[in-house]
């Protein structure tokens, strides 16, 4: 009974600070802390972890707020389908230095993560890349190219497809 009183006054700690739709999984008053107090991610209107490095154009549904609760990265516009698993040290860049003036960005080149994905341990994302539905990327692997059809593992630097899936992989 306490640990229910507990859990319902940190939702109602975190709905001060965040629209109620982030905190359908509850909130880690670390988190809350380190954001809100202590200014790590301060001005992103989600919780996150302070180890996650985000921008606030990355889209995702409220659901799949916990792919932001490990160290990882997503920087530029990134759009994340609905029941998608991104492991920690992940690196997703939509954003790129200017080779002329490395102090400067070069302009966004979206990210687009379909739904029901997978994205491994340490895996990277570079700009420009649309993953299809149902992707799995390996750990460590470097995703330079666009695998807009989905249905696929990919891995390695740079991500080859690995196999197909099928509905029978996907049930």
């Amino acid at each position: 009974m306490f640990r229910g009183f507990i859990g319902k006054l940190k939702i109602e700690l975190g709905a001060l600070f965040y629209d109620r739709q982030y905190l359908t999984h509850g909130l880690s008053l670390k988190n809350l802390v380190a954001q809100k107090v202590l200014g790590y991610n301060k001005d992103i209107p989600w919780p996150c972890a302070p180890t996650c490095t985000t921008s606030a154009d990355v889209k995702f549904d409220p659901k799949d707020i916990h792919n932001f609760w490990r160290p990882s990265a997503f920087l530029g516009k990134v759009t994340i389908g609905l029941g998608t698993w991104i492991s920690g040290g992940a690196g997703i860049f939509a954003k790129n230095r200017n080779g002329s003036d490395l102090s400067q960005y070069c302009e966004d080149e979206p990210i687009i993560i379909g739904e029901y994905c997978w994205i491994g341990w340490n895996a990277v994302i570079l700009p420009g890349v649309i993953l299809g539905d149902h992707t799995i990327v390996g750990a460590n692997a470097v995703v330079t190219k666009s695998f807009p059809e989905g249905y696929c593992v990919i891995a390695g630097n740079p991500a080859k497809l690995i196999r197909g899936l099928t509905d029978e992989h996907i049930n």
